[in-house]
């Protein structure tokens, strides 16, 4: 579940919830804040993530795959073939290219 309003968020009807925040602490809304030890009796833990965590970034994780796995080395010769490789393997990223974390 991705919460995206939390003026929406009935602390009675969660049982178990991790919300991950990639802004620190001081730019959450002093509200936002304030619910804190409500929702921990709900169930609800808030995690702080590190400014730069590239490896919890899905465009972080998907570049990386793209540029050391899928991309030939052939795409590199001009600006051209970079652009028109990278938007070839995209519009086929999810049929032909997928992520699978196993």
């Amino acid at each position: 579940m991705v919460v995206t309003d939390v003026t929406h968020l009935n602390i009675l009807s969660i049982k178990s919830l991790v919300l991950s925040f990639w802004i620190t602490p001081q730019h959450i809304p002093v509200a936002f804040l304030a619910e804190q030890d409500a929702w921990a009796t709900c169930g609800v833990v808030l995690h702080y993530l590190p400014t730069y965590s590239p490896e919890l970034d899905l465009i972080e994780i998907l570049w990386r795959f793209v540029k050391y796995h899928w991309l030939p080395l052939s795409s590199y010769l001009s600006y051209e073939n970079l652009k028109n490789s990278v938007l070839n393997l995209l519009s086929s990223f999810g049929s032909e290219y997928r992520i699978t974390f196993t």
